[in-house]
């Protein structure tokens, strides 16, 4: 019984060593994905669009962009906000989220700001409203660096205005 007991404990313990071996893998791909993500821009992806007739949702009612009158408020994302400093939160909205969508001609759908483990700048990216035929979102996207000081410049958001700075 001693034996059995023994022969199951090994082999368990043989299985979580080849588990933590094939999640170190899988660490380490998605740290190289996560590398590669700082070269590919938002806009070089397509944004599928929604058809809100398949959406059959009993807690939420959703309508189409259409029908939609007035624009609610953009939703903000961080991504990887650990790796932020505890002053940038507010120093993010006070200088590049609320001056951005002020200037904005279009209504904002949403605003991403991530934070990246081995670059000094923060990417930001605009993603608009709805306004083509198809559904489509137009986005821009911008690597916004520290100055000397370790702040953000007043008019760094407008990076993210590209066809203006010309």
């Amino acid at each position: 019984m001693t034996r059995f007991i023994f022969c199951i404990l090994y082999t368990l313990s043989i299985l979580s060593t080849a588990t933590l071996s094939t999640e170190a893998r899988h660490k380490r791909a998605i740290s190289q994905a996560e590398r590669d993500e700082v070269s590919a821009r938002a806009a070089d992806i397509p944004h599928p669009p929604l058809g809100v007739s398949r959406i059959k949702n009993s807690h939420v009612k959703y309508m189409p962009y259409s029908q939609i009158r007035k624009y609610p408020v953009p939703s903000v994302v961080f991504q990887r906000e650990g790796l932020a400093l505890p002053e940038d939160r507010g120093e993010v909205f006070e200088k590049i989220i609320y001056p951005a969508i002020n200037k904005s001609d279009k209504p904002i759908a949403a605003v991403v700001v991530e934070f990246y483990p081995d670059r000094p700048e923060m990417g930001v990216t605009l993603i608009w409203h709805a306004s083509g035929s198809f559904g489509d979102s137009q986005y821009s996207s911008a690597l916004i660096s520290r100055n000397k000081m370790g702040r953000f410049d007043r008019e760094s958001y407008l990076r993210l205005f590209p066809e203006e700075e010309q």
